[in-house]
C-alpha cells in the first residue's frame, strides 16, 4: 500500500507528473478535469495499487465494509457501514484528490473546511423568525446514479464516473461511515441549494444548509407556503423531510440553529454540553469503530466554537477527538 504522504498529498503535482509521463497528455488537459483519469486502469495507477485490487473492491463490496447499528435518540437504529482499511484508503484518495476540487457556496456550512455549526448559526444571527427542517435518511437517500452524475459534473467520462461511484457507494447508496460520503452529499445537493437560494433571496429570506439541517430565517414570519416550497424542491431532488424535526420559531422562543441560540450570544445550552461530554468520552475511551465518526467529529467542532467560559474542559476533549485519525 502507498505511504500516507502519497495518499494524502498537499497538492497533486506528483500525480500530474505521473500522468504526463505515462498517459502522454495533450497540452491543456489539466484544465478539463480535476485529475486525468480516462479509463479504469488510470485510477489504479494514480492511487498506486493493482487494478485487480480496485476490481475486487467493486466486485465484492461486502468484504470491504463493517456494518453495525447505532441507537438514535428516537430509539430507532442507524446503520453504519465503515469501510475497511484498503477501501478506506482509496476513498480518502478520491476525497483529497477529486472531491476537494468542489467548494460549496458560502451558505453551505456542513462538511466544509473552515466552516462549522457556529458559522451557520451566526449566518442567521439577529433573525426574528426561523424555520428549521431536517432531511430524512440523508445519506441512504443518495443513490448510486446520483453519485455517478456528481463525478460526471466534475468532468469525468461515464466509465470513470461509474467506477468512482462504485467505489464510494454501498448497496446502492451513500454509506454512513465512508470518508467520501459528506463531500459527495454536498455535490448531490448543489442544484437544490442553488435553486432554493435563488427562490428565497429576492423574498429577503436567508437560506443555509448544514449537512441534512436546513434553515430559513427572516425579519418577518415565515409561512407554510415557504415550507411547501422546500418540500416540493426536496422531493424533486429525491429527498423527503423528517416531519418530526420541522420547527417554526419566533417571538418568545429560544431560536436555535445547529445547536446555537441566535437571539442571544451563540452559546451551547448546558444540556447539550452534558450530552456532548458523554459522547466524546465514549469515542475516546470506547471503540471508535462502533460510533458514527462524522457525528462525533461534528460535536467536537461545535464544542470548539462555543463561547461559554465553562466549556474549557470540554474543549480539551474535543481537541483530542479531532486529533484522532480513523
Amino acid at each position: 500500500m502507498p505511504s500516507r504522504s502519497y495518499l494524502y498529498p498537499k497538492d497533486a503535482d506528483h500525480l500530474w507528473q505521473i500522468a504526463d509521463h505515462i498517459l502522454d497528455l495533450s497540452e491543456g488537459a489539466r484544465e478539463e478535469q480535476a485529475l486525468p483519469i480516462f479509463q479504469r486502469s488510470d485510477l489504479a495507477m494514480l492511487v498506486g495499487v493493482r487494478p485487480s485490487l480496485i476490481h475486487w473492491m467493486c466486485a465484492q463490496k461486502e468484504k470491504h465494509y463493517d456494518e453495525f447499528p447505532l441507537k438514535k435518540k428516537s430509539g430507532k437504529k442507524r446503520w453504519i457501514c465503515a469501510p475497511k482499511v484498503w477501501l478506506k484508503s482509496v476513498q480518502w484518495w478520491i476525497l483529497e484528490n477529486i472531491l476537494r476540487a468542489y467548494e460549496p457556496p458560502e451558505y453551505v456550512f456542513g462538511f466544509c473546511q473552515g466552516r462549522g455549526p457556529l458559522d451557520n448559526a451566526q449566518y442567521h444571527s439577529g433573525a426574528k423568525h426561523i424555520l428549521n427542517v431536517d432531511i430524512k435518511d440523508f445519506f441512504p437517500s443518495v443513490t448510486e446514479a446520483q453519485v455517478t452524475d456528481c463525478f460526471l459534473s466534475l468532468g469525468y467520462n461515464y466509465e470513470v464516473s461509474e467506477l468512482l461511484a462504485d467505489l464510494t457507494t454501498y448497496k446502492g447508496s451513500l454509506p454512513q461511515g465512508a470518508p467520501t460520503s459528506p463531500a459527495i452529499s454536498n455535490l448531490v445537493l448543489k442544484g437544490f441549494d442553488a435553486k432554493v437560494r435563488h427562490y428565497f433571496q429576492p423574498k429577503k429570506i436567508l437560506y443555509s444548509r448544514y449537512a441534512d439541517d436546513i434553515t430559513l430565517s427572516a425579519q418577518f414570519k415565515i409561512g407554510r407556503v415557504d415550507l411547501y416550497i422546500l418540500i416540493s424542491d426536496l422531493l424533486e431532488s429525491g429527498f423527503e423531510l423528517n416531519n418530526a424535526k420541522t420547527k417554526f420559531m419566533g417571538h418568545g422562543d429560544r431560536m436555535e440553529v445547529t445547536g446555537y441560540a441566535v437571539n442571544c450570544a451563540p452559546i451551547l445550552p448546558r444540556p447539550w454540553r452534558n450530552t456532548a461530554r458523554g459522547k466524546l468520552y465514549s469515542f475516546l475511551n470506547g471503540n471508535p469503530r462502533q460510533l458514527d465518526v462524522h457525528h462525533v467529529r461534528g460535536i467536537a467542532t461545535a464544542v470548539l466554537n462555543d463561547r461559554s467560559e465553562n466549556a474549557q474542559k470540554l474543549k480539551k476533549l474535543a481537541r483530542q477527538v479531532l486529533a484522532q485519525k480513523y
